[in-house]
């Protein structure tokens, strides 16, 4: 069985200052996505599901996929929202704590100039109340290859805690900041209470050797018509060999 996890960022076309223009994506393209997805008999899950999987308390359906949107920007909430309603699709956000409800927001370590906003806590509630699950991105959006393990630890901890406070769920998936690996960021995520950790290396996991602390997953990256073409082929060979 494999376990693609689709790795989405702003849901909106990149404007002519957007220098990442790669990691936006049209709201007609993530609508054709989902339904295409459906169609095909994929099931949507979350890091719950593949919790529950792994301790053995349920199984996983056939074929099944995990959407996930990192960053927590604004237009998750008003543009991604309302089609994971309409598809009926779980989905997961990976939120910045110390960040939420930032506008006109540019990271220091980022490659993207072009001011952003994220969504509120509020937002993030209401998306929560509607099924989407809410995991942590850290504190900040500093690189982990820049930080001590103290630092690592603290990112990692008070992001759960903050949450936990915020949304009333505990998270237990963690996505690497700009997808750096730190080793000593195992450890210190098992004795948070995280289990999983998500990367941007690009592949799909397979379930009898996947490692909950370095999932794979695959950039979606959809503002032009040759993506759609490169998206409907992969979905219907089950993103194998992506």
């Amino acid at each position: 069985m494999r376990v693609p996890i689709l790795m989405y960022h702003k849901i909106s076309p990149p404007t002519r200052a957007t220098r990442l223009k790669g990691l936006c994506t049209s709201r007609q393209a993530l609508d054709r996505q989902l339904g295409r997805l459906r169609r095909l008999g994929y099931s949507f899950c979350d890091f719950e599901d593949l919790r529950k999987a792994l301790d053995r308390e349920a199984s996983l359906p056939d074929k099944p996929i995990l959407l996930t949107f990192d960053d927590g920007y604004a237009d998750n909430y008003s543009t991604a929202f309302p089609l994971l309603l309409k598809h009926r699709a779980k989905a997961t956000l990976f939120l910045i704590a110390e960040d939420v409800g930032k506008t006109s927001l540019v990271w220091p370590d980022a490659m993207e100039t072009e001011p952003t906003s994220l969504m509120t806590w509020d937002q993030a509630r209401e998306m929560s109340r509607q099924g989407i699950s809410v995991q942590s991105h850290g504190m900040t959006h500093r690189r982990l290859s820049r930080l001590s393990p103290e630092e690592i630890k603290k990112e990692l901890q008070d992001s759960r805690r903050a949450i936990e406070r915020e949304i009333g769920v505990r998270p237990i998936a963690y996505a690497f900041p700009y997808g750096v690996k730190r080793e000593a960021a195992r450890a210190i995520a098992e004795t948070a209470g995280y289990r999983f950790l998500c990367t941007t290396e690009s592949g799909v996991n397979d379930w009898e050797t996947l490692d909950p602390f370095a999932l794979k997953r695959l950039l979606i990256s959809r503002h032009r018509w040759r993506h759609d073409l490169a998206f409907f082929w992969r979905s219907r060979n089950g993103f194998a060999g992506a």
